[in-house]
């Protein structure tokens, strides 16, 4: 898992919190190429120490609009109405001074949470993208033999048992053979 560490201070001790939590951390001390960085790369974890600033909240906002995991921001004097926000999109905004080993503990608790979502975000994605295609298999089916939606189905999940293997198999089978 790889963390983005961003910070003019103190990032030898931040570096060493992400490495302590198990990440691989890529520090930089300047917001313009954290943004790009972050724009180029999907992060496990981004950390951030700054001063709020109209910048700095305009970096974090982009940064919550890519596919990060897990944002840690230490700063200070962050107004109620940002911080709640903020929050929304899944930052964590902490108040320096924080102990090393709590910062470390956040860090790798936020990153291994956010790493859960994102796995589950993909089987979600990969079984919505499954059901796209036995869907088109089914109208295929339909379109060419004259079936019922209900005798589509169960003609791809007879063959997906028959066979021996999934219903995708069988849809991308399908797919092939009637829409050369």
């Amino acid at each position: 898992m790889i963390a983005l560490v961003v910070a003019a201070k103190y990032s030898d001790r931040l570096t060493a919190a992400v490495k302590a939590a198990g990440l691989l951390p890529t520090p930089t001390d300047s917001l313009s190429i954290a943004a790009s960085l972050a724009a180029e790369r999907d992060y496990d974890c981004i950390v951030l120490y700054s001063d709020y600033s109209e910048k700095t909240a305009d970096f974090v906002d982009f940064v919550a609009s890519t596919n990060f995991s897990a944002f840690v921001w230490l700063t200070k004097n962050v107004s109620e109405d940002v911080r709640r926000r903020l929050q929304e999109k899944g930052v964590f905004i902490l108040e320096p001074p924080i102990r090393s080993d709590m910062l470390t503990a956040i860090i790798a608790a936020s990153a291994a949470g956010a790493g859960r979502i994102r796995r589950e975000k993909e089987r979600m994605a990969s079984r919505l993208s499954e059901m796209r295609m036995v869907s088109q298999a089914k109208l295929v089916l339909m379109s060419a033999l004259n079936m019922s939606e209900n005798e589509a189905h169960h003609y791809i999940e007879r063959e997906a048992m028959n066979r021996r293997i999934s219903k995708t198999e069988v849809s991308e089978s399908i797919l092939r053979t009637y829409q050369n």
